[in-house]
């Protein structure tokens, strides 16, 4: 197995000043986007007043006191401070290991009754790759490598098993409703139209989502599509297929966007990031010397 991930990921043993600039904008990156999220799910939190039915963690561990409170707020400040130390390696495993369990527990108590987001998942993921790199990577200059291969993995298995799922759930249980078909969309699109019209009073369809409601051809094209390019997602696992894999993953969040108004810039900024080799970029422009100890 770390044969097959030493020549599949191609992360070099010594990386190049460009490799360490393009992991450090990366953690910033990820680090920015979860403050943003914690301070995100504190506001949340103050409009909340009691706790209909407890999921998750919040069976075992109260939540309620959270709400309608300030101190969502001061975990959230907190977590800021723990990841702007950690990012600068201040006691990295005592400070990102407890950033990780907050922001955690911050997550289970904003949406404990109610649906789960998931836009934040694989930036949790990536936060959980640098704790385990300062725990179990003892040479910063591998963590590189450590990082980028856990995260791109997963990512890939992620997308996969979500193709897997789709497919499970209709044609294999149900052979005459395969999940690509286009009245599916349709249905989606008619459900997303009802959820916004009650809570805004107006909606109306985009061009895209009038093309796929006249067109049953267009609609399944656009479901094969993202099918396809859920099922393909181990291309991330490659070097030389990454830029493809990351491009068809785009494109999927991108007609997710157009047709049915549920936009997932993370999930496209941190594909951006992590499916093309930016470092080769930033090894040709002028850099500055990065030292290990901040790796």
């Amino acid at each position: 197995m770390i044969t097959l991930f030493k020549h599949s990921f191609r992360f070099t043993d010594h990386p190049t000043p460009g490799m360490k600039l393009h992991y450090k904008l990366f953690e910033l990156f990820v680090y920015a986007c979860l403050v943003w999220f914690v301070m995100h799910w504190a506001a949340g939190m103050a409009t909340l007043t009691s706790q209909h039915s407890a999921g998750g963690l919040a069976h075992y561990f109260p939540v309620e006191w959270m709400y309608g409170t300030i101190f969502p707020w001061i975990n959230a400040t907190i977590i800021t401070l723990l990841l702007l130390f950690g990012f600068f390696r201040v006691m990295p495993r005592l400070l990102l290991t407890s950033a990780f369990i907050l922001i955690h527990f911050q997550y289970v108590a904003r949406y404990t009754m109610g649906k789960l987001p998931h836009e934040s998942v694989f930036l949790g993921m990536a936060l959980l790759a640098f704790v385990l790199a300062v725990w179990v990577i003892p040479k910063p200059s591998e963590r590189i490598r450590f990082v980028f291969v856990f995260l791109l993995f997963f990512m890939g298995l992620g997308y996969v098993m979500s193709g897997f799922v789709k497919i499970i759930g209709t044609f294999l249980v149900n052979p005459e409703s395969f999940w690509s078909d286009g009245r599916h969309l349709w249905l989606w699109i008619a459900s997303r139209q009802v959820s916004i019209l009650t809570a805004e009073g107006t909606y109306a369809l985009n061009f895209m989502q009038k093309m796929a409601q006249i067109n049953w051809y267009l609609a399944t094209a656009m479901l094969t599509y993202g099918l396809v390019a859920e099922l393909l997602g181990f291309l991330l696992w490659f070097d030389r297929t990454r830029w493809i894999g990351a491009v068809l993953l785009i494109g999927l969040h991108t007609g997710i966007g157009m047709v049915m108004g549920l936009f997932f810039p993370f999930f496209i900024a941190q594909l951006i990031m992590t499916g093309f080799r930016w470092d080769r970029l930033l090894d040709g422009a002028p850099h500055f010397r990065l030292k290990d100890n901040y790796l």
